[in-house]
């Protein structure tokens, strides 16, 4: 799976930490641990969302030219961030990232072919898909 998860380090807060895990029940620290999940994995999506197309176009790209047509990739990316787990311990806000587009936006890389010879240029390019040779 090529998911991204997020991680909050709370290095530094240890002895807080301990302190309340002494006084708070265990159901109590998960009940706030999901709570602070979803409240992030809501401020994920409306921040993917709201940032909108032109956050994520790079117009000096030349995938990015006339008749480029716009995938909705962020408000997908939006809305598959979900709370994966909570537990006393913490939480884990995952986005599955099936295709890797949201790793790539973020670490960059090279793309290739995994199927084929060869990568297609988009349709709306009106170039030849790269089985069609």
């Amino acid at each position: 799976m090529t998911g991204m998860n997020i991680e909050i380090d709370m290095s530094g807060f240890d002895a807080a930490l301990d302190d309340a895990m002494k006084i708070a029940a265990p159901e109590t620290l998960e009940s706030a641990n999901r709570e602070s999940g979803e409240y992030l994995r809501d401020y994920l999506a409306s921040w993917y969302d709201g940032k909108g197309r032109e956050h994520w176009i790079n117009n000096s790209l030349p995938t990015h030219g006339p008749g480029r047509m716009s995938t909705g990739w962020f408000s997908n990316i939006a809305r598959k961030w979900f709370l994966s787990s909570a537990d006393a311990s913490g939480a884990v806000i995952s986005n599955p990232d099936e295709d890797g587009s949201l790793r790539h936006k973020i670490k960059g890389g090279t793309i290739t072919a995994k199927n084929a010879g060869a990568l297609t240029i988009p349709p709306c390019s009106g170039g030849p898909r790269a089985p069609d040779g």
